[in-house]
């Protein structure tokens, strides 16, 4: 960085402290990152010349513009960013799918379940993993198991896949062997990053633990059903056409960046009080809106 002669830096953390150290280190003559000011947690060090406040009441996107908008600042403040954020600020932009990804897509679900048919089959996307930083997020498995279940036996015409990374195919595999049907797909590892969109397009809706499936979606129009519990969906919602799935206990959320997200709890309430009956009913809702629409959203 500093060869290359970079004059602004923006640190996007709120936990780990060694980009700040990656900051100032840099040699940049703008380092604008969160700062702790009287807060508990953000602690930066003195390695920032730009301090924002990070705002615990701004969804997470908004307070990440308000670190760009500091960069563009034309005078000193204390503390940045004293801008107004809309809604419209954090819009996304819909990725372009063509017709050769989507056909190579149907290709490759066909090559997981050989009688796949995209004219008659309907895919419902479950992505039962949350990373392993913080287990307090994952959905029990058997309430995965059970929503597949019900899934399955209400239409025959249904598809379901279990989306993960490499890592997770073999906990995938055991979720599919527990749901018993030869329309359960085990999906997880099968596709890149950059081959999402197209999955999401064809598919009709997605269910997820608070990960970052239910942020990639969001440049699609899938719909998609986002469980939380440790973590606020007001902070850290999905941008997309998604639905959170949200007990509001008086103990959650219960990691912040006040915390450094770090929680004594070791008895997930929050997302054991979230029944498969209440989560299935909400799919099946939303399955009946697309065939009144007349199919699949696109």
């Amino acid at each position: 960085m500093r060869h290359r002669g970079i004059d602004t830096v923006i640190d996007l953390e709120l936990f780990s402290r060694y980009t700040a150290l990656l900051t100032g280190l840099s040699g940049a003559a703008n380092r604008i990152g969160f700062h702790a000011f009287y807060n508990e947690g953000l602690y930066r060090g003195e390695m920032l010349t730009h301090r924002v406040a990070y705002n615990p009441h701004l969804h997470i996107a908004k307070n990440f513009i308000a670190l760009v908008n500091t960069a563009l600042a034309g005078k000193e403040e204390l503390p940045f960013s004293k801008t107004l954020i809309t809604d419209g600020e954090i819009d996304l932009a819909k990725a372009e799918v063509s017709e050769s990804a989507l056909s190579a897509m149907n290709d490759r679900i066909r090559g997981e379940y050989p009688d796949y048919d995209e004219k008659h089959f309907r895919i419902v996307l479950i992505n039962p993993n949350a990373s392993d930083l913080l287990p307090q997020r994952r959905w029990m498995p058997d309430h995965f198991v059970a929503v597949m279940r019900g899934l399955l036996a209400d239409d025959e015409n249904l598809l379901v896949l279990i989306t993960g990374s490499p890592a997770e195919r073999d906990e995938a595999e055991g979720l599919k062997q527990r749901v018993g049907s030869e329309r359960c797909v085990n999906f997880a590892g099968c596709l890149s990053l950059q081959e999402l969109p197209a999955l999401y397009q064809i598919a009709e809706v997605m269910l997820t633990n608070d990960s970052g499936p239910g942020h990639f979606s969001s440049v699609t129009n899938l719909r998609t059903f986002v469980i939380f519990g440790p973590e606020t969906p007001r902070l850290y919602g999905s941008l997309g056409n998604s639905t959170p799935i949200y007990a509001g206990l008086a103990c959650s959320p219960c990691v912040s960046a006040a915390n450094h997200r770090k929680t004594p709890c070791v008895d997930n309430v929050c997302l054991r009080v979230i029944e498969p009956e209440m989560v299935l009913e909400r799919l099946r809702e939303a399955l009946k809106e697309n065939v009144s629409r007349g199919g699949v959203v696109v």
